[in-house]
């Protein structure tokens, strides 16, 4: 429980720290067309679409932007948004409503997409609606919204919901002038979702020839395979009836693995992580009996680890904290028993025992560490984790709680 503690200490200082970093370097575009350079506050995507807090140096006093106020604004090498009056289904009147929003550019081109999500509490939609608007448009023409239409329909007494996509309509009165993305069309190949709908506009504007700039997606965004090394002492806790016959043991040793890291979203904030790790473990567990016997444990196991991060905003230099749940399997197991009498004493390699032995186990973990970025892409972490599971014994009274220091490298 005393590294427990230590560890969420950490994770809440560090966690502090992660919030007093709000800014990333990015850029407005006024209203007469001038683009001005400095730092944007990072948002929500809600909240990006209602305002945008722009100040011009770290010193500098920040001013908040509505969307009447600016052409757009955009982060460096991620997410631009542009100004635009747009006209979409309150939820909560069930009216259409006109709103003037910083909405965000997906594609650019001769075919652009756009995208923003409303503030409506989506307890109110129904099964047919979403608080995801996507807009297209065609050359410098209006924005029109893809919609899906709804209704309650009844059939056999029983009530079943009926969506017809009217978005099919919108893009095929817009794109049908390329062959190759009127068949999409046709075949109903188009999804209402982010990606599918980014794919249809890019084929288009490559099918008509035009210039695009894709957004969307951060060009920040990690997504790396890595080489981890970690140290690791792991003890088992024998308790309730089965420690009156067996004594605690710790083992202490070297585990190697691969990861692989992925950013969630566009600030670089929130990552992903998944690992396979393999350790030997030695337990020299003492017996609790006349014949002051006692046996060495020797396990093989493979880790693998699946762990959500939050980390400080400085894309360089990042602190984390992260939990998540740890599988691990038994691929060896051997026994070696010592018994200790009165004239002599003698030991037996028993080989598998099986007997007494799950083949999987399953816990927590949490950590705190430090991630930098070494050259462009490469990144070196060093962290501390807790991690507390079930342990392999068919007796559950006998968890394994194992503190490791670890070494990554992701290339």
């Amino acid at each position: 429980m005393k590294y427990l503690a230590i560890i969420c200490l950490a994770g809440m200082l560090f966690t502090g720290q992660a919030y007093a970093q709000k800014f990333k370097p990015g850029f407005v575009v006024t209203q007469q067309g001038k683009k001005v350079t400095g730092l944007i506050k990072q948002s929500t995507v809600i909240g990006g679409s209602i305002s945008c807090t722009f100040k011009t140096s770290e010193e500098g006093n920040p001013k908040t932007y509505a969307p009447h106020e600016l052409k757009g604004y955009g982060y460096d090498k991620a997410t631009i948004y542009e100004s635009h009056t747009v006209r979409f289904l309150d939820v909560v009147t069930q009216q259409q409503t006109v709103d003037t929003l910083f909405v965000e550019v997906l594609v650019k081109g001769k075919g652009s997409l756009y995208h923003f999500k409303d503030n409506r509490p989506t307890s109110k939609l129904k099964p047919w609606q979403s608080n995801h608007h996507f807009y297209v448009q065609k050359d410098n023409g209006d924005l029109q919204e893809l919609k899906v239409k709804g209704a309650y329909v009844y059939s056999g007494g029983l009530k079943r919901v009926k969506r017809i996509k009217t978005y099919l309509g919108t893009l095929n009165a817009l794109f049908s002038d390329c062959p190759a993305v009127k068949s999409l069309i046709n075949n109903e190949r188009v999804q209402l979702r982010k990606y599918s709908l980014m794919q249809f506009i890019s084929s288009y504007n490559q099918c008509t020839g035009g210039e695009q700039i894709i957004e969307g997606k951060s060009a920040d965004l990690t997504s790396q395979f890595g080489l981890a090394i970690q140290y690791a002492s792991s003890t088992i806790k024998f308790s309730g009836s089965i420690s009156d016959r067996l004594n605690s043991s710790t083992s202490q040793g070297v585990a190697f693995g691969i990861y692989y890291l992925f950013s969630l979203d566009r600030n670089n904030r929130l990552f992903g992580q998944v690992e396979l790790n393999y350790s030997a473990q030695k337990y020299a567990i003492s017996h609790k009996d006349a014949l002051s016997h006692s046996s060495q444990w020797d396990l093989g196991v493979a880790q693998i680890p699946i762990v959500l991060r939050y980390a400080t905003s400085n894309p360089k230099e990042q602190l984390f904290v992260g939990a998540g749940i740890n599988f691990d399997f038994r691929l060896s197991m051997r026994e070696t028993l010592s018994e200790s009498y009165q004239i002599n004493a003698h030991t037996a390699s028993i080989g598998a025992s099986t007997e007494s032995f799950r083949g999987t186990s399953s816990g927590i973990i949490i950590e705190t560490g430090f991630l930098t970025k070494i050259g462009k892409t490469s990144r070196v972490e060093l962290s501390v984790r807790y991690n507390r599971n079930a342990g392999f014994l068919l007796d559950r009274q006998a968890p394994t709680r194992i503190i490791s220091f670890r070494v990554g490298l992701g290339f």
